[in-house]
């Protein structure tokens, strides 16, 4: 199925850094990252670190955010881009029970650019200044427009709409859907939260969060009635 906007995709800079070689690790390297740059040499044993996952930092129930400030595992923040790091998780078992080609695109761009928005979420309000001067991305409105489009050729073109509350579970992939919608909405109202506390947040996370919730339960209604062939309600026979 064609949707009627062209999925503008998730910025290239970023996306390059996601890049994984898929060979066999080398010299130690567990992951094997690949350098995108062809002129950049190809890590090895000398030239990567191998660190353990079991850090053992957080033993006492504290966790570092960005610049290794320490705070609670309880505190706002973590409970913030922890949530986040739920939704994506989320999304990652929509990707992999949906057949829809532009779904499943959709997802993974959205999945990279949460990774900048946990990014905001972890800075703390003494460390933020530097953080934009590091050059890290933020989440924009340009982000936020590119969901609206989706929302707005599913409502216009297909005819999905809110008409009354959904039961999930008409199939595994529009229920994954459903599962990733009610998880963004969680994590929405932490988000809300921090703001609410007087930290700052970015208001362009909030409005993120907002507009990935509709376009998820968009989604799922579109699976629903897309499956087995079934006609879109409401579009012109």
């Amino acid at each position: 199925m064609e949707f009627g906007f062209a999925w503008r995709g998730f910025p290239a800079r970023f996306d390059s850094l996601l890049t994984r070689d898929r060979r066999k690790p080398r010299g130690g390297c567990v992951s094997g990252w690949a350098p995108t740059d062809p002129s950049s040499k190809t890590p090895t044993a000398n030239s990567v670190r191998v660190v353990s996952i079991a850090t053992k930092t957080g033993d006492a129930g504290e966790t570092a955010l960005m610049y290794g400030r320490r705070v609670a595992k309880t505190d706002r923040r973590v409970e913030a881009y922890g949530t986040v790091d739920e939704l994506n998780s989320s999304l990652g078992l929509v990707r992999s029970t949906t057949s829809e080609t532009l779904i499943q695109e959709v997802v993974l761009s959205v999945q990279k650019e949460l990774v900048i928005l946990m990014g905001e979420l972890a800075v703390g309000d003494d460390d933020r200044e530097r953080y934009l001067t590091d050059g890290y991305q933020i989440v924009t409105a340009a982000m936020v427009d590119r969901l609206t489009d989706v929302v707005n050729d599913l409502e216009k073109n297909y005819h999905i709409v809110f008409k009354h509350w959904a039961t999930p579970g008409q199939s595994l992939s529009s229920a994954a859907l459903d599962v990733a919608r009610t998880t963004c909405r969680r994590a929405e109202r932490r988000v809300v939260a921090v703001a609410g506390s007087s930290e700052y947040v970015n208001p362009e996370t909030i409005r993120y969060l907002n507009r990935l919730s509709d376009v998820l339960w968009l989604f799922a209604r579109f699976v629903e009635t897309e499956r087995d062939g079934e006609k879109v309600p409401g579009k012109a026979k």
